[in-house]
């Protein structure tokens, strides 16, 4: 598996997502394997890759995501990944721009609405609907929320 650079939900995300059904609550990101990646991008400013087998990498622990919860020491890069691709700073993330007129007919619409949850398909009744809902699910606010995150 090859990992996209990406804010990793924190420790506490599942106990969050449970509260959150109850009251309220900030779901918090933290930085994949104490943001040394990140560094590696802030100081050279070039997108690379590593492999997670190489030993300057391999051993990079994270023990603040949800993805090292069942860890008592963490968990190493080269158990989550065989690659790891940073494209930029997590600060820097942007999201992905829909492509202009993808939908080309009712049908298209039609044929999207069919994966979706029935109570969500309900809701869209045209393309311009459906983009609001494709914002509102994936779109900018989610990703700066995403950059809140829990530093080290």
């Amino acid at each position: 598996m090859i990992a996209l650079h990406f804010p990793f939900p924190d420790r506490c995300f599942l106990p969050r997502i449970f509260v959150q059904s109850i009251m309220p609550t900030k779901l918090t990101f933290t930085y994949p394997f104490p943001a040394v990646l990140d560094q590696i991008y802030r100081d050279y400013e070039k997108p690379f890759g590593v492999d997670a087998k190489n030993p300057l990498f391999r051993d990079l622990v994270d023990d603040h995501s949800y993805y090292s919860m069942d860890r008592w020491h963490g968990l190493k890069l080269s158990e989550f990944c065989d690659g790891y691709i940073v494209l930029c700073a997590i600060k820097d993330m942007e999201p992905v721009s829909l492509v202009p007129d993808w939908i080309a007919n009712e049908a298209d619409l039609e044929e999207v609405k069919s994966i979706l949850p029935p109570e969500d398909a309900a809701r869209i009744k045209d393309v311009p609907s459906l983009l609001r809902y494709i914002e509102g699910e994936t779109g900018r606010s989610q990703i700066s929320e995403m950059k809140n995150l829990r530093g080290f």
